[in-house]
């Protein structure tokens, strides 16, 4: 019998929430070969997945072919999709409504109508105009599947046969039966100078999140908790933020109170068995919240986005949401007040509602 191929795309520049997608996948299908376009500063994410083969477009003999004619490159790529039973599009706010959506959306249109396409784990917006999400929903129409992450993006989309939605595909990820550490907090972090959605930045509310992070981190010291400050992704300054905080907060990078964890692209284990060995989890990053609540564990959102919003409102987040937005200090007693949790059976039925992602993708390739 044939091995079934896949063509993935995915964002691949060592984030861990990304990165993670793509284990799911490719851990999920073990007899398919998966191949992603990837340069040789992210493949080192993708060397330990013996089902992947990264493609990259900086190759010596892609170069050199490149420079015979300039299309060989895109017809390298355009040759695999064409070999592969399914074209898989894995991420998070993939359909944010930038100023050259057109352009963005020609190659949508291209895809969704050359290949069997599928697009897992989305969510939509932020977005402004109703041109842009006529043009979607036009594009949706000739995928194989769209399967959001959040009942608002499905709703926007209520007329279209192909979208769906089920709960965050991360509440499907393995999480590791650890000892808890009742003394210690995990506070994931952002860079409020490099984050942003579509044409909004978070530049100006990123005093507000260092002094707030800040004061958070010397409370937690002085009742005796050791910290851990994870950064997700360095590319998007994250390590950058790290230094920011506890100079802000007045604590050096080599107190004994405090560690850092980096995800370097290696490390997913490492990372995951962190959050799940944390009592408590300060996420600012989306996916921290998500594998935290997947832990167990008791779970501060602080967003700077909708999408985290509407997805635990999704899945009746029993805690509170600090949003950097509103430019105000969380205070001590608000971090008290506002943690959230989830049982055995409410995590169970997050976990099989995520694997609802995979269920066409399931039929095409063969497992169900």
């Amino acid at each position: 019998m044939k091995k079934k191929r896949v063509f993935l795309y995915a964002y691949n520049a060592a984030n861990l929430g990304d990165d993670l997608f793509i284990q799911t996948i490719t851990r999920r299908y073990p007899d398919v070969q998966f191949y992603i376009w990837a340069g040789p500063e992210n493949r080192v994410s993708f060397a330990s997945i013996d089902n992947m083969k990264a493609l990259d477009p900086d190759s010596g003999v892609i170069r050199m072919l490149s420079g015979i004619r300039s299309s060989f490159a895109a017809r390298y790529k355009t040759w695999h999709e064409k070999r592969c039973d399914a074209v898989v599009y894995i991420g998070g706010s993939l359909f944010i409504e930038y100023e050259n959506w057109p352009m963005i959306l020609n190659w949508w249109a291209y895809a969704a109508g050359q290949y069997p396409f599928y697009v897992l784990g989305a969510n939509f917006g932020p977005y402004q105009s109703e041109e842009y999400r006529a043009r979607l929903e036009t594009i949706f129409e000739q995928t194989q599947d769209v399967c959001f992450r959040d009942r608002y993006s499905r709703d926007k989309f209520a007329q279209c046969s192909k979208v769906r939605c089920a709960p965050d595909i991360l509440f499907s990820y393995p999480i590791p039966d650890v000892e808890v550490r009742e003394k210690q907090v995990l506070i994931s972090v952002i860079h409020c100078g490099q984050k942003g959605e579509g044409s909004r930045s978070l530049g100006e509310y990123r005093r507000g999140y260092v002094a707030s992070m800040a004061q958070i981190i010397q409370g937690y010291l002085q009742e005796g908790y050791a910290c851990v400050l994870a950064s997700f992704c360095r590319i998007e300054g994250d390590e950058i933020a790290i230094r920011e905080i506890l100079e802000a907060a007045g604590v050096a990078m080599d107190d004994a109170r405090i560690r850092i964890l980096c995800y370097d692209g290696t490390n997913p284990d490492e990372m995951v068995r962190e959050i799940a060995q944390s009592a408590q989890v300060i996420a600012s990053r989306f996916h921290a919240a998500i594998l935290g609540l997947a832990a167990g564990r008791w779970v501060f959102p602080v967003v700077y986005s909708d999408k985290t919003i509407r997805v635990l409102d999704d899945i009746g987040f029993n805690g509170k949401i600090a949003d950097i937005r509103s430019q105000k200090i969380i205070t001590q007693e608000q971090l008290r007040e506002g943690f959230g949790h989830a049982d055995a059976q409410k995590i169970n039925e997050w976990r099989q509602g995520a694997n609802r992602h995979f269920e066409v993708l399931d039929r095409a390739l063969g497992r169900e």
